[in-house]
């Protein structure tokens, strides 16, 4: 897993069934009150970013539902703008991530609903980040995963090629 050897049946099986076991435990955790919220969040992001690695099948949906139920109750009330801003920061690469899964399993619609959803985020986020390599390739890879989506599942060029003309300033 750590060599990035995700196409290895038994190591992508290894690595759901780690997966499995960590989300049992932050659940164990959280309901006994001592794994804080940033944890549980962190938790699901590397889940979603696990999952739309191993490019299967699977529904994100319940995954981006904890995600944004825990960023939500995290949210709520804060008032440490740096706090708030990291927040939206990794919601959208998680929005991103489960964007991604959602192509893999050919749900369009719901890919590019996610993918709108993380380029919210980021707008929310104001984050020197973006300027970061790192950021750049979020935001490139989001606007180029919009735009082959446009182009491919709804063959609506037009907007393709709109968002591929946004992925260039970023991936530039």
């Amino acid at each position: 897993v750590a060599a990035g050897d995700w196409e290895a049946k038994e190591t992508a099986t290894a690595s759901l069934r780690w997966l499995e076991i960590a989300d049992k435990l932050a659940i164990h955790l959280a309901t006994r009150g001592v794994a804080p919220e940033l944890v549980q969040l962190d938790g699901t992001l590397a889940q979603l970013d696990v999952q739309a690695t191993l490019r299967d099948e699977t529904d994100e949906t319940a995954l981006v539902d904890q995600l944004e139920s825990i960023a939500q109750a995290m949210l709520e009330g804060e008032t440490d703008p740096l706090l708030v801003r990291e927040l939206h920061w990794k919601l959208a690469g998680g929005l991103f991530a489960a964007a991604q899964m959602a192509r893999h399993r050919g749900a369009a619609d719901e890919s590019i609903g996610l993918a709108f959803k993380a380029d919210k985020q980021i707008a929310m986020a104001r984050s020197p980040r973006q300027n970061a390599l790192s950021g750049q390739v979020l935001l490139g890879g989001l606007y180029f995963l919009v735009g082959s989506q446009f182009a491919i599942a709804k063959q609506d060029h037009d907007r393709a090629v709109s968002w591929y003309t946004k992925a260039l300033g970023p991936l530039e």
